[in-house]
């Protein structure tokens, strides 16, 4: 237990509820709790750094698609539908190309939404794929689960011959903002090889410690997950790419879902056709292929993923209902 300094009694109380929030991804409300206790919060330390962390990264991440607009910052729009929009910029002076897409997801919850983009494996089922120019997940799958929320995953991915395939390895985790903001919060960023560190953005090189022994890992445990990270694939170019996504609840069956993304495709020069092609067929694809595939969730491989893993989709269930009772 954390050590206080000048704490009020009820202080152990609040503090055990602000580590149970911070390990169901509820960092805003942990903040807010541990503001207002009385006192210091020595021996977890690290905690509230990693709750302070993650909730600077949710809260840019939301702020970095309001920023996405026409002519900030360079963004350009490519597809300006009422149920699809898409943006592009070019970084210039860097190797890195961004897009951005959102649009409405109806026809499921939040909890079925979440379900089709976490299950990692089943993304070649769903996400479309273009025979000209080509482009096509060909594998994709869950290296290993840190927690609930947080996740190493593997995916590759087909581009145009004479190119070799692309592979990026990412670490996945979520952000609930829903008692505050009504949004989920996801951030993604591409890890080295080797050492499973991220290689952008502000993500700790490795898991605390005390974080692990919190996630119930013990050493030997957790290097036997950090031993599957997969090294690049021989005849692979692997990239490199970080980004987020905000999912904003509506109502029960529709959640307004932006993603933004950057990414280093390893390709000295994109050419314009193939940045149309991803902007205007491959995002706007995947926004319609992603309401298809939320609509038949029920009854489906789906549903059997949802009910063996209710230690997350059953808490999110939980959430909803909630979310629910407070409108």
């Amino acid at each position: 237990m954390a050590t206080q300094t000048n704490t009020a009694p009820n202080a152990p109380k609040q503090i055990d509820e602000v580590k149970q929030l911070i390990l169901n991804d509820r960092y805003q409300e942990a903040l807010e709790l541990l503001d207002s206790i009385p006192g210091t919060f020595d021996e977890d330390e690290w905690l509230v750094d990693m709750a302070r962390a993650r909730h600077a990264e949710a809260t840019a991440i939301a702020a970095s698609i309001s920023a996405a607009s026409e002519g900030a910052e360079g963004w350009v729009t490519h597809v300006d539908e009422s149920d699809c929009k898409v943006m592009y910029r070019a970084n210039e002076g860097t190797a890195f190309h961004s897009f951005r897409m959102s649009g409405p997801v109806a026809g499921g919850d939040l909890c079925d939404l979440i379900c089709v983009l976490n299950e990692i494996d089943l993304w070649p089922t769903w996400v479309p794929s273009l025979s000209f120019p080509t482009m096509r997940v060909d594998e994709a799958f869950q290296v290993m689960s840190i927690s609930k929320t947080d996740q190493v995953a593997y995916m590759r991915a087909a581009v145009p011959w004479p190119m070799a395939s692309r592979e990026v390895l990412l670490r996945i985790y979520g952000m609930d903002m829903m008692s505050k903001e009504d949004k989920v919060v996801v951030a993604l960023h591409s890890m080295d090889e080797a050492a499973g560190t991220a290689l952008v953005g502000d993500l700790p090189p490795a898991l605390h410690p005390s974080e692990d022994a919190m996630l119930g890992l013990d050493a030997a445990a957790l290097q036997a997950c950090r031993d599957q990270i997969p090294g690049p694939e021989q005849g692979f170019t692997r990239m490199e790419a970080h980004g987020g996504a905000v999912l904003t609840y509506h109502s029960p069956d529709k959640t307004w879902l932006d993603i933004v993304f950057t990414v280093d495709a390893k390709i000295p020069i994109l050419p314009t056709s193939l940045i149309n092609a991803i902007t205007k067929r491959l995002c706007s694809m995947i926004l319609s292929l992603l309401n298809r595939t939320v609509k038949t969730v029920k009854g489906s491989v789906y549903d059997e993923r949802k009910q063996a893993n209710q230690n997350l989709y059953g808490y999110i269930d939980e959430r909803l209902e909630e979310l629910a009772g407070e409108k």
